[in-house]
């Protein structure tokens, strides 16, 4: 028996396997295709994500830096970069410059210095009534130390104390004390940070209107008896007269809150005090007409200065404050702040009593 002949391909199925293998190369080349274009998109968007993250590490990375680079503990007090570029500025209203108060320290180092407080309750506060004093000539300008010459005593020095509430109110007694008596004996403000222990609280904090209250129960202790001590220790003494010669006592202490009031009761009482917001650019005040930066740094407690007058440059009306920073502070312990709208936060937020 014979084998069969083998079929021989036609031509048109040979033409057609042609095709198939045609089409599978191309689908082959297709799908490689698409799997590279795949690989290539998920590489892109790795590399989106991978570097999306490192611009956002790189971000906190730099903010952390800034918040440490500007944290309170790390700056300084007196910074002498700010101070110059301050300075260089045109048409700036007052100069900032180096004081000993506040050299070698940071913003962090001094916040507890401002612990000084009108009263601990303010809605307390006693306001005095309005009266209007036709007698009382109220000048376009006045400047207590200056007219009242023999009052004027050296700018206090609260040192490494919270104490503000204390020798403001002892410099501000002495003052009405020397204005009605026409000799000065000043007050110890030690007495009070020293003996009075039930609310004020020494170096801590402390109020003026409970200091205030405690002189009226205590009387006044002289400075020569019972010096301040600069935040030193010093026990409660009972050695001191008193009443001193002058045989007075605090009566009562009232606030005030027109300016033409507060002006009124400085020239015919004397000096009063004011509660004062500070702002880190306050503590490097030299001279001229303070305005607060309001976006500088400002301190969550308080602080008490003594108003002794006002007066009025180149169309800018202020008031004059003295401090217990020293005399190499501001204008010889004195400054210059600018009067606004008193309901505004722009003036510095000053109250007075």
């Amino acid at each position: 028996m014979e084998d069969s002949p083998k079929e021989k391909s036609s031509p048109k199925s040979k033409q057609e396997s042609k095709e198939h293998s045609k089409a599978d190369a191309k689908k082959l080349a297709k799908e490689a295709f698409e799997q590279r274009s795949k690989r290539s998109s998920d590489a892109i968007y790795y590399w989106i994500v991978i570097g999306g993250f490192i611009v956002m590490c790189l971000g906190c990375v730099f903010y952390v830096f800034r918040e440490w680079r500007d944290s309170p503990n790390l700056v300084s007090a007196v910074n002498v970069n700010e101070i110059d570029r301050h300075n260089k500025v045109s048409g700036v209203s007052f100069t900032r410059g180096s004081n000993s108060m506040f050299a070698g320290r940071s913003l962090e180092d001094v916040k507890n210095l401002f612990q000084s407080y009108l009263s601990d309750d303010f809605k307390e506060l006693y306001f005095c009534p309005s009266k209007e004093d036709k007698t009382a000539i109220v000048p376009e300008a006045y400047n207590f130390r200056e007219i009242h010459k023999e009052c004027a005593a050296p700018v206090m020095y609260q040192g490494a104390c919270s104490s503000a509430y204390a020798l403001t109110l002892a410099s501000m007694v002495s003052d009405r004390l020397c204005l009605s008596t026409g000799k000065r004996n000043p007050i110890s403000p030690q007495h009070v940070i020293s003996c009075d222990v039930d609310i004020n609280e020494g170096c801590k904090k402390g109020y003026v209107q409970r200091a205030y209250d405690f002189h009226s129960r205590n009387g006044f202790y002289n400075e020569t008896c019972m010096p301040y001590a600069l935040g030193a220790f010093v026990n409660c003494s009972q050695k001191c007269n008193t009443t001193m010669e002058e045989g007075r006592r605090a009566s009562k202490i009232c606030g005030i809150d027109l300016q033409e009031q507060i002006k009124r009761e400085i020239v015919l009482n004397g000096p009063v005090v004011a509660a004062l917001e500070v702002h880190s650019d306050f503590l490097t005040y030299k001279s001229g007409i303070y305005s607060a930066d309001f976006a500088k740094y400002v301190y969550a407690g308080g602080h008490v200065v003594k108003v002794i007058g006002w007066g009025e440059e180149l169309g800018r009306k202020y008031w004059i404050i003295e401090n217990t920073w020293g005399e190499d502070w501001g204008e010889k312990g004195t400054d210059r702040i600018e009067i606004r709208n008193h309901k505004s936060k722009s003036k510095a937020r000053m109250t007075y009593t």
